[in-house]
């Protein structure tokens, strides 16, 4: 049980990052681009879904829970690429713009592909500035400890 809700923990803390991330960058993008000054409750609603569904992939792509063995870099990739595919299968069934505008494709794919990458660095230097402090700190315990 415990592990279980550390799982559901995990999943809801990144979905809530996501959530905000994808609200600052959508609330932009639609006023700069569409002069948009609102937000619809069901576009609300489908920014959640996506928020939960990349929290989801991060989880499978990232914990040891679902993939035992696999390098960090191809960790990345997977759901790099993976989360793309599925913010393009969205933008398809929620009507996000026309498909045949492939301007619109483009500018789609350009912002969702930076807010992928700006989200993996995120997470990659909070992983490190994590590691630095435990690091210091098992040197302090260390140090702190008799020698037998």
């Amino acid at each position: 049980m415990k592990k279980f809700i550390e799982i559901v923990l995990g999943i809801k803390s990144y979905m809530a990052l996501v959530f905000g991330g994808i609200l600052i960058v959508y609330g932009v993008v639609s006023f700069l681009f569409c002069g948009v000054t609102a937000i619809s409750y069901l576009r609300l609603l489908e920014i959640l879904v996506v928020a939960a569904t990349a929290a989801v992939l991060h989880f499978i792509a990232f914990s040891d829970v679902v993939i035992k063995r696999m390098a960090y870099g191809c960790r990345i990739l997977l759901s790099s690429l993976t989360m793309l595919a599925v913010l393009c299968l969205y933008a398809v069934l929620f009507h996000w713009f026309p498909l045949e505008k492939l301007g619109d494709w483009m500018i789609f794919l350009l912002i969702a592909a930076a807010l992928i990458a700006i989200i993996t660095a995120a997470f990659q230097i909070s992983f490190q500035l994590a590691g630095k402090k435990y690091t210091q700190m098992l040197d302090a315990y260390k140090k702190s400890q008799p020698r037998a």
